[in-house]
Parts: structure tokens; sequence; C-alpha cells
């Protein structure tokens, strides 16, 4: 098989399927696709069951949306060990809180240090897997 791949010219128009970006726009249409799927029967249920449905985009969901935006704007800009931890961190903020919860400080210090130390260890873990064992570069800081 490899030889196969190896004698294919760089002048000569590769197959629509083997280009490298056709998997992905498959993949993308087929999640639109399903999204789309979802999201109508969602609504048709609420329409015909007359309890209370929890609204698509909550104050978390927003926000969360806002994270992931801000998250790939600033990943070239600041690098991937800074943006992802701080992403890791305000996402597990934001839905580690419950509305009406009261804790005590010295928990809550807890929980953050623990967190602090989860999204760390998450996004070195997945910095060594990619730089050293795969052998791809990540975005560093500028």
């Amino acid at each position: 098989m490899p030889y196969a791949s190896a004698t294919i010219k760089p002048d000569v128009n590769v197959p629509f399927l083997a280009r490298a970006d056709v998997y992905l726009k498959i993949w993308v249409i087929l999640l639109g696709v399903l999204s789309l799927v979802l999201a109508i029967r969602t609504f048709l249920q609420r329409n015909k069951e007359k309890e209370t449905v929890e609204p698509v985009f909550s104050k978390s969901a927003v926000l969360i949306l806002a994270a992931v935006a801000g998250y790939l704007f600033v990943m070239d800009k600041i690098g991937f060990v800074i943006s992802t931890t701080a992403f890791l961190l305000l996402t597990i903020l934001i839905l580690s809180k419950k509305p009406g919860e009261k804790t005590e400080p010295k928990v809550q210090m807890q929980k953050m240090l623990f967190w602090i130390v989860l999204s760390l260890s998450l996004t070195l873990g997945i910095y060594c897997l990619f730089n050293g064992v795969l052998g791809v570069s990540l975005p560093t800081l500028r």
C-alpha cells in the first residue's frame, strides 16, 4: 500500500477521496446534519409536551461558547499551555457553579486548588503526548 501512494506524481490531479480535507468536511457535514436533526426533534417534542424544558442557550452555554471562541482566538498568541489551562479552568468553573449553592470559603479554596492542579496536569499531559510521543508541535508563546 505505501508503494501505491509513493507512485502518485505531485503534478497529477489527486482523486477527490484521496485529499486530506475531504474526511474533515465529511465529519463536519455529518455532525451539522445530526445537530440539525436533534434540534428539530427537540423543538417538536417541546411542542407536544407541556412541561417546561430548559432553554438551549442557557447562561452557562453562552459563556462556554464565548470561552471556546476566546480560546481559539488567543491560542496562537499566548501558546497552547497557558490558553488551554485557562480554558479548562474557566470551563470547570462555569460547569461546577450551581445556582443558589453556598459553600464555605475553605471548601471553595480547596476545590479551586484541585481544579487548577487538574487543569495544569491535563494540559501538560496533552502537551507531552503531542510534543514528545507524536512529534507534533503545538503553538507556543510568541
